[in-house]
């Protein structure tokens, strides 16, 4: 949890933290109060960001321009609750102080070139990668964002949400790092990170009816 901290108006990000950790403002609380700042001054719900319209790739599109603005607050919205991207930070605090920190690092950020998407419904996963061309970099860094549909909880079962909430949440945003040396191919594939599929009842559209093979023959014999 977040301590209330007054902070004056005129500090200079080279002046002591008021919070008397002994630090630099600007190496200590400095990115904290931007982005309670910044999340003050936000306008636009997740609900407006991620509509029951939006397709994975947005998601991540707006994951990265939250990321280039330090909208912090914003990025824990667009968590699905009941995920372990918020059981790791229960409070929008825990999640701003660990930024601030620098513990955690922002997803879907300007130096990650996107690779590869799945869907596999009701879930999306979204990989990036980082270093993979920095010849100073003898890693590469992916990130695997995982989102699930707001309208299913961690059973994949469906449940209630408001109207207006349905669509895509961060589920879960986990990192590996790779060294090139082990690595015959860092164009990986979503399964080299232990992602399987969901078994096919639940990959099915809800108004989708499965045509057994035969079937489709047989119908158009009887036409």
């Amino acid at each position: 949890m977040t301590e209330t901290i007054e902070i004056p108006s005129d500090i200079g990000r080279n002046d002591p933290c008021p919070c008397g950790s002994g630090k630099k403002y600007k190496k200590c609380h400095m990115r904290l109060v931007k982005a309670q700042q910044e999340a003050e001054k936000s306008t636009r719900g997740v609900e407006q960001i991620i509509t029951p319209e939006a397709i994975p790739y947005e998601v991540y599109a707006a994951l990265a321009q939250a990321n280039e603005n330090n909208l912090v607050a914003l990025i824990w919205e667009m968590g699905h609750e009941l995920g372990p991207f918020r059981k790791n930070f229960a409070e929008q605090s825990d999640y701003l102080v660990s930024v601030n920190d620098g513990k955690t690092t922002l997803p879907a950020g300007p130096e990650h070139e996107f690779m590869r998407m799945r869907i596999d419904l009701p879930d999306a996963y979204l990989l990036s990668a980082r270093g993979i061309d920095d010849p100073r970099m003898g890693h590469v860094i992916y990130e695997l964002i995982t989102l699930r549909d707001n309208a299913f909880d961690a059973a994949l079962e469906e449940r209630e949400v408001p109207e207006g909430h349905e669509g895509w949440r961060v589920w879960d945003i986990q990192t590996f790092r790779k060294d090139k040396s082990e690595l015959e191919d860092t164009d990986l594939s979503i399964d080299a990170f232990g992602v399987g599929w969901h078994p096919r009842e639940l990959r099915d559209y809800p108004t989708h009816v499965r045509v057994e093979e035969g079937e489709d023959n047989a119908s158009s014999e009887e036409e």
